[in-house]
């Protein structure tokens, strides 16, 4: 220490110290999102050049990475593979309804015209119908704070969301007050169906590892905002996080951000779904979630990229460690567990009569054999033998007039 006191340098070691020491005290998640947003203002005051920067944010992650309660049982992982599989049926079916319906986007300028706004087009509504039955199948009960900020919002924009699951898409998409186009890794649109449902609605597959493709695809978005004053949705950190908090910003959606003349950034932060499927587990445990919308952030024109990227960042951290209402990443309550089953039972009355339509569609003469063997309805075994033979020479004629 020199005779004139503590230096900067001095002077914020001995800050760091006293953090370091708030860290190793055990912590709930709402006091661990709060110590990540005074980790994240302490490094952004570090001397510079520090060489030691990526050690002491690197350490401090692993002491505040978010608790997701205990290790899922046998039992637990057994019914998390049932709602995979149930969701995964959701997602191929809608899917393929929507993949159908897809040439409705063609009325939308037409109804544009007309006074239809974004949101209330045909396939918004069912896009977000969509998206509100795969949570509903998850056991995802989605609590919204904040819409009167952006429900109201008409135009260009950018809403930039926390990433912590791979539900949050389906979570912010199916929750929020506007219906925005997506921007994602292009590996996501070559997933059969659902890759092919993304791209049929007008979402924006961006190559990461190609900077020439990557540019076109930014270009492509901000075309799409521009002609058809849509928002675009994209994750500031790129992925989703390892550790449950706001991760580092790429500059990709700041490089948008310009393109798009600086329009609006629409915050959102999702709280609670990475505590219910964090990294490593096959599928998300049912429980609460909050979205929080946040007012519009404008950027003024002699800002930077990293002064509107610095913004949005502190913006989002102190919308992330306000207390919340809802017992955030937590099982479900009575009551949500009841508004769960009651939009199970939609989807149920749903999802059934078009699986089993088209299951009857395309039924081969074995499968014809199986359902009237499992029928409750008695019959003997010569008739199912007779149906059989008819049903069989039926599907023969069929081909050959096919052919």
């Amino acid at each position: 220490m020199s005779p004139q006191g503590p230096t900067p340098e001095e002077g914020w070691a001995r800050e760091w110290e006293q953090l370091d020491r708030k860290l190793s005290q055990p912590a709930d998640n709402a006091t661990k999102r709060a110590l990540w947003r005074e980790v994240d203002e302490l490094l952004k005051s570090a001397p510079d050049p520090w060489p030691e920067r990526d050690q002491v944010a690197r350490a401090a992650k692993e002491k505040l990475t978010l608790d997701c309660g205990a290790p899922m049982s046998f039992l637990d992982k057994m019914a998390g593979g049932a709602r995979f599989l149930v969701c995964l049926h959701w997602g191929l079916v809608g899917g393929a309804v929507l993949c159908t319906l897809s040439p409705l986007r063609w009325l939308h300028p037409l109804l544009r015209k007309i006074g239809c706004p974004n949101g209330l087009l045909p396939i918004d509504m069912m896009q977000k119908l969509f998206c509100r039955g795969m949570l509903g199948l998850a056991g995802i009960q989605v609590t919204v704070e904040g819409a009167e900020h952006i429900e109201d919002f008409t135009g260009d924009a950018l809403l930039m969301f926390s990433h912590g699951s791979n539900l949050d898409p389906f979570i912010v998409e199916g929750s929020g007050p506007i219906a925005a186009k997506w921007i994602g890794k292009n590996i996501l649109f070559t997933l059969p169906i659902l890759g092919w449902m993304g791209a049929l609605l007008g979402h924006i597959a961006i190559d990461r590892s190609n900077l020439d493709r990557a540019k076109r695809s930014l270009a492509n978005a901000a075309d799409v905002s521009h002609r058809w004053h849509r928002a675009i949705a994209i994750s500031p950190e790129g992925t989703r996080t390892k550790s449950g908090h706001i991760a580092e910003f790429k500059k990709g959606p700041f490089h948008l951000h310009e393109q798009l003349g600086r329009p609006p950034i629409l915050p959102c932060v999702v709280l609670g779904a990475y505590e219910l499927w964090p990294p490593g587990q096959l599928f998300s445990r049912p429980g609460h979630v909050l979205v929080r919308f946040v007012p519009p952030i404008t950027s003024q024109p002699d800002m930077t990229r990293d002064q509107v990227s610095d913004l949005v960042r502190a913006t989002m951290l102190e919308a992330s460690v306000r207390p919340t209402t809802v017992p955030v990443g937590k099982p479900l309550t009575t009551s949500g567990k009841v508004s769960i089953a009651q939009q199970r039972a939609v989807i149920a009355l749903v999802l059934y009569p078009v699986s089993y339509t088209h299951l009857r569609a395309h039924e081969t003469p074995e499968h014809l054999v199986c359902r009237l063997l499992l029928e409750k309805k008695k019959k003997n075994e010569k008739q199912i033998i007779n149906k059989y033979i008819k049903y069989r020479n039926k599907n023969k004629q069929s081909r050959k007039i096919h052919e």
